[in-house]
């Protein structure tokens, strides 16, 4: 059964439903009370950051009130107490109550690039005109509102530019965040830029030295080939000197060689610049002094400062002169077999780029003078000779391609 009030009436001209049991209308609905009607939606309160400038005590109540915005921040009496608090926090509007000297506020505080959107609030419809609204427009406001207007119209343009604020601010926050994006894209870029270029740099030091290396080959390819059938000294040193200078320029040459006593003599020489009547002298006593001091040293040594020269030669070092010296050692197996002196005036010096090629060049030339020595018996330990008529075999340690010449 369905149990009916009796306060019901029934509308006339209705019939009964089927059953006898009256019909139920809305006329005849009991009326619901008002409190239990919930609130539109846009009277629904939203916390916003919301900073009231004029009138702080007595408005701000009011216009929480009237917008449904729950106001989370304290008061400014005028704007140099607003730009304060703007300096300290994030707010979402900046109420300011349209009062005598407002726009100059309105003015600052958009000036301060604040987050916040500026709403301005009219005391009362009537002070509500258009020269007023003029001045919010050109001011910056977004928005002239009055204070007396209906409270939906109120809260909609409140929640207006609450909305339009923060669609800035997530603007704002979007670009900074893009901002630093890029920033660390473009460290990122710049690392790589960096290792890019660290790489080419290793990649062109590389070809250099790998370049280097086959100019190097080259050149003990060309060298090798034409000292390889000279198996007479004094032809071998007049073709190894034309070689060097072919290479060097003009320049002062010596080749010291090691004599049976220990000392070294003048093997050949070329002078460029020296006094004619005294180069031979000059170059002789220089086998005394600089072969025997540089005969140990592994790879080629260049001196081009005059405290290099000094310190290497001593005092003896002023018989060259104002010379810079490039000095080659030249080995095998472990053993000094001539040693070659090149100096000019340090005005026309020897170009670094030279060096490793001469190394290269003092290598195959000692290795040279090893064949020659191995063919024709010359400086050779005591217990290696052979007797007057052996001409060598393969137990002398020699190749081939010696034995045979």
């Amino acid at each position: 059964m369905i149990r009916r009030k009796k306060s019901v009436e029934l509308v006339r001209g209705t019939a009964p439903a089927e059953g006898g049991a009256p019909v139920e209308t809305h006329e005849s609905r009991p009326a619901i009370p008002q409190a239990m009607i919930p609130p539109p939606l846009s009277l629904c309160p939203v916390p916003a950051r919301v900073l009231v400038i004029g009138d702080a005590p007595s408005r701000r109540a009011l216009i929480e009130r009237i917008s449904g915005l729950v106001i989370r921040s304290a008061s400014a009496t005028d704007a140099t107490d607003a730009l304060t608090q703007l300096g300290n926090q994030t707010f979402d509007l900046v109420l300011i109550v349209a009062r005598e000297g407002w726009r100059a506020d309105a003015e600052r505080v958009l000036a301060s690039d604040c987050d916040a959107a500026v709403v301005a609030i009219a005391p009362s419809v009537e002070e509500t005109s258009l020269s007023l609204a003029i001045d919010a427009l050109q001011a910056g406001a977004a928005d002239l509102i009055s204070i007396d207007a209906p409270a939906d119209e109120f809260a909609t343009r409140m929640r207006s530019a609450l909305q339009r604020a923060r669609k800035a601010q997530h603007g704002r926050e979007r670009i900074e965040r893009l901002r630093k994006l890029c920033k660390h894209l473009n460290h990122a870029r710049q690392e790589v830029s960096k290792q890019v270029g660290s790489l080419c740099s290793d990649m062109a030091t590389a070809y250099q030295e790998l370049t280097d290396r086959m100019t190097h080959v080259a050149t003990a390819s060309e060298f090798n080939g034409l000292i390889r059938q000279e198996l007479d000294l004094e032809s071998l040193l007049r073709v190894a000197l034309e070689y060097m200078l072919a290479k060097t320029g003009p320049t002062n040459a010596a080749v010291f060689l090691p004599a049976t006593s220990g000392e070294y003599t003048l093997g050949a020489y070329v002078n460029y610049d020296s006094p004619r009547e005294t180069a031979e002298v000059l170059l002789d006593h220089l086998a005394g002094v600089i072969a025997p001091r540089f005969e140990s040293c592994t790879s080629l040594v260049h001196l081009s400062k005059k405290a290099e020269l000094q310190q290497a030669l001593g005092d003896k070092a002023s018989w060259i002169g104002d010379s810079g010296l490039v000095v080659m050692p030249c080995h095998h197996d472990g053993e000094c077999l001539a040693v070659v002196a090149l100096f000019r005036d340090r005005t026309s010096p020897f170009p670094e780029t030279l060096l490793p090629l001469l190394q290269c060049v003092a290598e195959q030339f000692g290795r040279q003078l090893a064949r020659v020595i191995h063919v024709h018996h010359r400086h050779l330990p005591k217990h290696k000779w052979g007797s007057p008529g052996d001409t060598g075999d393969a137990d002398t340690g020699g190749d081939d391609i010696d034995l045979a010449a």
